[in-house]
């Protein structure tokens, strides 16, 4: 079971949502999965969701090489990323 972060990229901010996800790590055991970086605004935003070391990243469209293999090395987080044409 897990729960994820996902929807318009434009609506809302990953900061109100942190208290709810650590939450359901710590005191559930919930994986949780963040899509991130799905447009060039929310590009910022990427670096505290990879921070906060989710189990699994979504889309990355907008990530940077070597903040995407950063992010995966260190914490082994599986992502996923979607190929925009």
């Amino acid at each position: 079971m897990g729960i994820e972060l996902s929807g318009d990229p434009r609506k809302g901010d990953f900061n109100d949502y942190i208290e709810l996800f650590e939450k359901a790590r710590s005191e559930r055991g919930i994986k949780i999965t963040l899509h991130c970086a799905e447009t060039e605004e929310q590009a910022s935003e990427a670096q505290k969701m990879i921070d906060f070391k989710p189990d699994r990243l979504g889309h990355c469209c907008f990530l940077v090489s070597s903040l995407l293999l950063g992010a995966t090395a260190s914490a082994f987080v599986l992502t996923y990323v979607c190929y925009v044409d």
